[in-house]
């Protein structure tokens, strides 16, 4: 059976009413309030004092200085938000702070922490995880029964800022911290240094000796210079460089010899001798030996005088 046009859209009227008339669903986001207090160490805490009404420590710090306006130890007093009874609708989340304890997000609120997962509590019992973002590093996990962050608040607000809250990522309601925190500025720190001022002195001198020298030899010089600076006396060697212009004289002598071959012209001189019997033998041998003399010194004389004409 086909419906007419007037009774489909009295059906589609009717239809709409009963939605309308439905209980809606809120989309929920973390649902309670997380507790502050203080743990004695990390990562393996092994106990949890909760604030009744505020905590006390500087901005971008985890260590208090005071719970409910009592001193306490910084160094075993380190901030903590205890997430017991916390219901939350999304699988991961992270922190705020915020001037105002309201369960919504505000347009004031910063988040200061990295992201964590939930499954994180579960799976880090007795030691904490840490993890580390640009304000800090972060500790999560369980000791005992108890899920636990601990980790410094944001380095960059005001002491307006007196409020954590839990986002995990639905626009519903978000889980805000019943406590306040006092903010203080962070701690100034003084640091004395001295300085002590080293000063060096160099002296060069540069000295040139010419010298000729006729044979090798060495010459060393040491001098010791004394500079006075500032009341300060400052012995230094100086080391001095001889320059020495050495001039060598050599003299060469060269021999040449020359051997010419000239045709030799001999002049053969025949000496006829008369020998006599008798008493004069003597004195004939002796004219006879002079006169050999004179031929020879003849014939050596005439020999060096055709050498020379060559």
């Amino acid at each position: 059976m086909r419906l007419g046009g007037t009774a489909a859209l009295l059906l589609l009227l009717l239809v709409a009413a009963l939605v309308a008339f439905l209980p809606a669903v809120p989309v929920q986001g973390a649902v309670g309030h997380p507790t502050l207090g203080v743990v004695n160490q990390v990562p393996t805490p092994t106990s949890f004092t909760p604030a009744m009404n505020n905590l006390s420590l500087p901005a971008g710090s985890m260590q208090v200085t005071a719970v409910d306006g009592v001193g306490v130890t910084p160094s075993t007093d380190l901030l903590a938000i205890n997430f017991t009874g916390i219901t939350f609708s999304g699988g991961q989340f992270y922190l705020l702070m915020s001037q105002n304890g309201l369960a919504s997000q505000s347009a004031s609120d910063v988040q200061y922490s990295p992201t964590f997962e939930v499954a994180d509590f579960a799976a880090n019992k007795g030691t904490l995880e840490a993890v580390t973002n640009v304000n800090g590093t972060f500790y999560i996990g369980e000791f005992g029964s108890t899920p636990v962050v601990v980790g410094p608040i944001a380095v960059f607000v005001s002491s307006a800022y007196k409020y954590i809250k839990v986002y995990d990522g639905n626009s519903g309601a978000e889980a805000a911290s019943t406590q306040q925190l006092i903010i203080a500025a962070p701690a100034t720190a003084t640091v004395s240094a001295t300085s002590t001022l080293t000063t060096t002195t160099t002296s060069t001198t540069s000295r040139t000796t010419t010298a000729t020298l006729t044979s090798e030899s060495r010459v060393t010089q040491t001098a010791t210079s004394t500079l006075t600076e500032a009341a300060t006396t400052i012995v230094e060697p100086v080391t001095y460089t001889t320059v020495q212009a050495v001039t060598s004289t050599r003299v060469e002598t060269s021999v040449v010899t020359s051997t010419i071959e000239q045709p030799t012209t001999f002049t053969s001189v025949t000496v006829v001798t008369t020998t006599a019997k008798g008493a004069g033998d003597q004195d004939d041998a002796a004219y006879l030996v002079l006169a050999a003399a004179v031929v020879i010194g003849a014939a050596l004389v005439a020999l060096a005088l055709t050498r020379r004409k060559a």
